[in-house]
């Protein structure tokens, strides 16, 4: 229906299902700009452009985890298919605020961000890259703003011993 935003590989773009009609967005990677970057030795990415293929099973089970809910190609694009965040993502919500959320208003957002990292250093998985584009706000039952995380482009899985979680390296900037 619409472009919603650019990525780093690609866009995302807004569709409706034809026979649900439900809204989803689509993230397209366009395989010709994925082969490029990949013969380009001399520049490094810490993005993983498919790295919702690979983090998929981590990503479901948690109500403020943005799940991705199909993941299928053709001859010149992969498709991410996941849930529709009519409310944008939190940066752009601050944008509009002058004065910003309230201390009340940003506990309940916030809790909710922490609530996501959590479920995924549960399946341990640190993401490196929460920031406000990654946190989609999605309209709930109750009309109240439910958080969700998305984008484990720069996540990656770190060990345990004995249970307890072993640091890594950040793998960013």
């Amino acid at each position: 229906e619409k472009r919603l935003q650019s990525a780093l590989f690609g866009a995302v773009y807004q569709a409706r299902g034809l026979s649900s009609r439900n809204g989803f967005a689509i993230k397209v990677l366009h395989k010709s700009q994925l082969r490029k970057i990949a013969k380009n030795k001399s520049v490094e990415f810490c993005e993983t452009p498919l790295s919702e293929l690979r983090f998929k099973a981590q990503m479901q089970g948690s109500e403020h985890v943005a799940a991705v809910q199909e993941i299928f190609e053709d001859e010149y694009c992969h498709y991410i298919v996941s849930e529709l965040a009519l409310g944008g993502d939190l940066l752009e919500a601050l944008k509009t605020m002058p004065r910003g959320f309230s201390e009340a208003e940003g506990q309940f957002l916030l809790r909710q961000v922490a609530l996501g990292i959590q479920h995924m250093h549960d399946q341990s998985v640190a993401l490196q890259d929460v920031s406000l584009e990654n946190c989609l706000m999605f309209v709930g039952e109750d009309q109240q703003f439910v958080i969700k995380i998305c984008d484990p482009g720069q996540a990656t899985v770190f060990p345990r011993k004995d249970g307890v979680e072993v640091p890594i390296p950040f793998k960013g900037l």
